[in-house]
């Protein structure tokens, strides 16, 4: 078995903690649609590069803390006419 990698990031305090590297065994990517309600129709998806546990810390119901490295995407669906930049 190879050994655990490790990377330092911000903890829940602000100080940094070392996380141990969680490789993504499986995984299924879907996009999220929402509806605002000034009419316009956006679509995102996270973007995920990896997970990282931090050994020893814990969230209130005792499941191990883990961080997500990545970001997120999106796509304007529709937007109605009346927000959108009127040409002169």
């Amino acid at each position: 078995m190879a050994a655990m990698t490790t990377k330092q990031i911000p903890g829940p305090d602000g100080n940094l903690v070392d996380a141990e590297v969680v490789d993504v065994d499986q995984s299924t990517d879907r996009w999220c649609e929402y509806k605002l309600e000034d009419g316009a129709v956006i679509r995102a998806k996270p973007i995920i590069i990896g997970f990282l546990r931090v050994p020893g810390q814990y969230d209130p119901e005792g499941n191990p803390l883990y961080a997500i490295r990545g970001g997120v995407t999106h796509a304007i669906v529709s937007v109605p006419d009346s927000l959108k930049k009127q040409e002169h």
